[in-house]
């Protein structure tokens, strides 16, 4: 198993956010529910675990994101409520905004063109898309609010670069669909993974942007992670390896520093919550 961190008292996927000099994790502690947080600078050594307060806690796996400096946080509360709090600095994160929407899957969270947008699955699967009018202080408004003529069984994802929008979630077919948007958020195209190769999921995938395009995902038949690798800056997919780690659920991904930083939960084999930077 590549050289990774794990977080031992959690059995949900990480989720992670990057400015140029910190990367910071947060997760869900499974003994009592408690969203947790830990920082680095460098995507390997992690600070000790802190607990975030008796506001923080939820029965699935926290969203991260971030403009360069604040972070924000999203959750699902104990009453299926979604949640979202910020953070100047990823330590002190301030008073919970209970959102009057729940949610059936973990939500996911991205900042991009000074947009926060959250996503998350809710009643009948159906996906939904919410932007910010404000990130700070953060503001939902009702009417902004977009309900999608798509559905999936797990947490979709959700990826801003280069002036690109991406949702990613897997289809009850089950298959990889990727839905891009404009930097204002208005629909480019939808790609469903057909090609002769392509993976089966059940579980949220992720992609990531650097010099080439990058796309995880828990493969079905043996619960390893793959990885598509692109020839370019845009989805194709050139080469497809899978790693030697095992996933119980979905993935997530970031970058930080020119390279990928890959989370996930692992299985009974390998237990925990981790985080591997791909070389």
């Amino acid at each position: 198993m590549p050289d990774h961190y794990t977080v031992d008292t959690t059995d949900h996927t990480l989720a992670v956010a990057a400015t140029d000099n910190q990367v910071l994790l947060a997760w869900t502690d499974s003994t009592n529910g408690s969203l947790q947080v830990s920082r680095s600078d460098d995507g390997v050594h992690f600070t000790p675990p802190e607990p975030l307060g008796d506001e923080f806690a939820s029965d699935l796996e926290p969203a991260l994101a971030t403009d360069g400096s604040r972070f924000f946080l999203a959750w699902r509360d104990w009453t299926g409520q979604l949640a979202v709090a910020s953070s100047p600095d990823g330590r002190d994160f301030g008073e919970p905004e209970r959102l009057q929407e729940t949610t059936q899957t973990a939500p996911a969270l991205a900042y991009g063109n000074g947009t926060l947008l959250l996503a998350w699955a809710g009643d009948r699967k159906q996906l939904h898309l919410w932007p910010a009018e404000d990130a700070d202080p953060l503001q939902f408004l009702p009417e902004q609010l977009s309900s999608l003529d798509e559905t999936s069984p797990a947490a979709p994802n959700l990826q801003y670069a280069d002036g690109t929008w991406y949702l990613t979630w897997a289809g009850t077919e089950p298959l990889v669909n990727i839905q891009t948007y404009d930097n204002d958020l208005r629909p480019l195209r939808k790609n469903t993974l057909r090609h002769t190769g392509a993976p089966t999921i059940r579980s949220r995938p992720a992609v990531a942007v650097l010099d080439v395009w990058l796309l995880a995902w828990t493969r079905d038949e043996d619960d390893r992670i793959g990885l598509f690798v692109s020839r370019s800056r845009q989805p194709g997919y050139a080469n497809q390896l899978a790693l030697e780690v095992r996933s119980g659920s979905g993935v997530n991904m970031t970058t930080f520093q020119g390279q990928a930083l890959l989370t996930w939960a692992g299985d009974e084999q390998q237990p925990g919550g981790h985080i591997l930077r791909l070389p």
